[in-house]
């Protein structure tokens, strides 16, 4: 027997009610269910239906009372019926008022494309759905949805071949009235084969935090990775990676931010905890990373991505850097003309990122160019006015 100070007996919460059935409707297949709670306790849970608006699956809602009392019947949530709607996300303010996001099959003309709808607290629908996802083409799905205490969100989700290499993560910001705040914006920098599963954590004010899985960027199968945002939308952090144990497939990630910024992302881990898989998960204040594991330094010399690409006004370029070195970045038209010069001075190794105010410009195709150490890297950029 091991000899030491006593150690408190662990208490498990306090069950407040049985389990309960949500569903009434019973025919087929009720899945994937999605809740968020307010300030209250009041709760809303979302979820898939098979067979119950007349045409696969579509998304329901039942809202309910702090003391889990039924508030209302369940209620249908999308519109439009044809095909497929699934894998619904909620997300609730303080005072209870809601957004339901999920993927609609035909609906945006191509493939899957990433839906909407607000409610009031009461239930009252605020307005018909809406189409987050303006990229259209092949498939915008699994889409999660995270709300600020006064009823602004962002929706993020994975589209296809939008960033270059098959799936990629992007992501959308709300006023509390439905007004987009921007357009959609590339979350992934890494951009190799698969960034997919995204999920949004946010905080009372509005800051967020985006953990997606991502295909052989950490060296062996699936890694987790994650970005910091403000509330304005503008990146707290490049992307960094969450797993520290890297064998076989982490994946599927969750992520769940508390009113002060400290979030904590889960996933599950393919023989970590020597069967199969396992769930795993780790915590994190609301620094940009956590201490001891930053993202391991660039190999290679790389001008990583420049987005929104095409643009309006600002570009944000990202690029890595094995070692220190002084950089400079250029931006010519197709005549070869320089229409901007910056000097960013000696940056040291990692990853980095500037913003590239190209308001006093036409409309056309430049290409910026990024000089390290002798090194030149260059991508081709659309402004649209």
């Amino acid at each position: 027997m091991l000899r030491g100070a006593p150690v408190a007996e662990a208490q498990a919460p306090v069950a407040l009610s049985e389990e309960f059935q949500v569903n009434t409707f019973t025919t087929g297949d009720q899945s994937r269910p999605s809740v968020a709670m307010d300030a209250d306790g009041d709760f809303v849970i979302a979820w898939a239906g098979f067979g119950q608006d007349g045409s696969l699956s579509g998304i329901f809602a039942q809202r309910y009372a702090a003391d889990g009392t039924p508030q209302g019947d369940e209620f249908q949530v999308n519109t439009f019926t044809t095909a497929s709607q699934f894998r619904p996300s909620v997300g609730m303010d303080t005072d209870g008022n809601f957004v339901v996001a999920w993927e609609s099959s035909d609906q945006d003309g191509s493939s899957y494309g990433v839906f909407a709808r607000r409610y009031a607290a009461n239930g009252t629908p605020q307005g018909d759905e809406f189409q987050v996802n303006t990229f259209t083409t092949d498939g915008q799905r699994m889409a999660s949805v995270g709300m600020d205490a006064d009823g602004d969100f962002v929706v993020a989700w994975e589209s296809f071949g939008q960033d270059g290499s098959y799936y990629g993560v992007f992501a959308r910001r709300y006023a509390a009235n439905g007004t987009p705040q921007g357009s959609e914006f590339q979350v992934n920098i890494f951009t190799t084969r698969f960034q997919s599963s995204a999920s949004v954590g946010i905080d009372a004010d509005g800051d967020f935090v985006i953990a997606w899985e991502s295909s052989n960027q950490d060296g062996s199968g699936g890694g987790i990775f994650a970005r910091r945002y403000a509330a304005d939308g503008t990146p707290q952090s490049s992307e960094f990676r969450v797993n520290t144990h890297t064998s076989n497939h982490q994946g599927g990630p969750a992520v769940s931010m508390e009113a002060d910024g400290d979030f904590v992302t889960a996933w599950r881990s393919s023989g970590q905890d020597g069967s199969r898989s396992g769930v795993f998960a780790r915590r994190y204040t609301d620094s940009p990373l956590p201490a001891g594991d930053e993202m391991p330094l660039p190999v290679n010399f790389a001008l990583d991505v420049v987005f929104s690409n095409p643009f309006s006004d600002a570009a944000a370029v990202h690029y890595a850097l094995p070692t220190a070195a002084a950089v400079r970045l250029t931006v010519t038209d197709l005549l070869g003309r320089t229409v901007l010069t910056r000097a960013e001075g000696v940056q040291p190794a990692g990853r980095h990122e500037v913003q590239l105010a190209l308001d006093n410009l036409l409309s056309g195709v430049y290409v910026v160019c990024l000089n390290a150490a002798g090194a030149n890297a260059t991508q081709r950029v659309i402004l649209i006015r």
